[in-house]
């Protein structure tokens, strides 16, 4: 189950490759301008996804924060009118 579960995310990555950086629409001759050519798109397609995971992330930080930063309000807010 876990080989069908990979099997499964690497087949939507180069799906997602083809749709973004053009993996599919090389028009070459030789095997080495066919290489040139994938390894490209690849290369552009791993920043994309690093990319990607670093706004995820910094989102999720930005949100954690401003959840932290309402708390904190609150209990400023609850502490003045206790005094």
């Amino acid at each position: 189950m876990r080989v069908t579960g990979s099997r499964w995310k690497i087949e939507e990555g180069d799906e997602q490759a083809k749709g973004e950086v053009g993996l599919d629409q090389y028009e070459v001759r030789t095997w080495h301008a066919w290489y040139r050519s994938i390894t490209l798109a690849l290369v552009a397609y791993a920043a994309l996804v690093v990319m990607r995971a670093q706004a995820r992330a910094h989102e999720k930080n930005r949100q954690g924060k401003d959840h932290v930063g309402e708390a904190a309000a609150q209990r400023i807010s609850s502490e003045s009118r206790n005094c």
